[in-house]
């Protein structure tokens, strides 16, 4: 449900509350209210509008790396096994489950590391 709610974050940012889009709507009504600000300060605006979403976006992203720390230390307490791809015995379904299951975490991995480092 975080990363669900992660991806709305971003899909508004990229759509809807894109900083342009905005301060194109915000001028619009400016403009028939017979006022007018330059472009830079329809961008910060726009922005400040947009803050507390992307806030949202930030402590979704801590909630989201709490989580995934969570479900990597769960293994060492043995409530939660790794399970090794290279297994002889497994079925090739079973080894392309465990293979995608770690090429999911690595590019979580990559997305909350350069979130972080972001923030």
């Amino acid at each position: 449900m975080t990363f669900l709610l992660l991806l709305v974050t971003i899909f508004l940012r990229l759509t809807w509350m894109n900083k342009d889009y905005m301060a194109d709507i915000i001028y619009a009504y400016l403009n028939n209210t017979g006022q007018s600000l330059r472009r830079e300060q329809l961008i910060f605006l726009a922005k400040q509008i947009r803050k507390p979403m992307w806030d949202w976006h930030i402590y979704l992203g801590y909630v989201l790396v709490g989580l995934f720390s969570l479900r990597f230390l769960l293994p060492f307490f043995g409530t939660l096994k790794f399970q090794n791809p290279l297994a002889k015995n497994l079925s090739l379904k079973q080894k392309f489950q465990k293979w995608t299951y770690i090429i999911f975490y690595i590019g979580v991995v990559v997305s909350l590391v350069t979130g972080l480092i972001i923030v």
